[in-house]
């Protein structure tokens, strides 16, 4: 989401402050010297997390992305929500790509969660969204004893005319075998 306007960072930088949980990172990461008190979890995954522009990044290893970390404001994270779900450049992507969308540049604790209860909840999306009995089931077809014993026709016109002015084909299929064969006709 390159695209997020920078007023959006603003409001993250700005959220930091007001996120019990997140404060005491953003300031042990932007003073190292300084002694700051954080509780055990947080010192273990204090390696995971990074400063840049008062930005506060996570990263799981050394081979991921650093995400953006998205304070625990409500009314902020339904904006990063929004701009992942709602715009016309995403247009109501289903819920498995809008999280995809959503967790190349952000993260935040239990993001599934919330991405799912979002597209829950988007009026757009459950409207537009198939329903989940809307097609019968496949039916598989029966395997022929025989060569030749079900074989499968059709007809396909409109095709460039060759020499001998044909263009069409009909083609046929013998299901065991998987044999094709298509001569030429004209349209009569």
């Amino acid at each position: 989401m390159a695209y997020l306007e920078s007023p959006h960072y603003e409001l993250i930088r700005e959220a930091y402050a007001k996120d019990n949980d997140l404060a005491g990172l953003v300031e042990a990461l932007s003073a190292p010297k300084k002694a700051v008190e954080l509780t055990a979890r947080q010192r273990s995954r204090l390696h995971c997390y990074s400063i840049v522009e008062g930005l506060l990044y996570y990263q799981v290893d050394g081979g991921d992305e650093p995400r953006i970390v998205v304070p625990n404001d409500e009314d902020l994270r339904h904006r990063v929500l929004y701009e992942a779900h709602d715009t016309p450049i995403t247009s109501h992507l289903e819920r498995e790509k809008t999280y995809t969308y959503v967790a190349c540049n952000f993260w935040w604790p239990h993001m599934c969660k919330w991405v799912r209860k979002y597209v829950q909840t988007c009026e757009t999306s459950q409207r537009v969204k198939p329903a989940p009995s809307a097609s019968a089931p496949l039916m598989s077809l029966p395997v022929p004893a025989d060569c030749w014993r079900s074989v499968s026709m059709d007809f396909i016109f409109e095709l460039p005319a060759d020499a001998r002015g044909h263009t069409g084909i009909l083609v046929f299929v013998a299901a065991l075998g998987r044999w094709c064969g298509w001569p030429l006709c004209g349209r009569a």
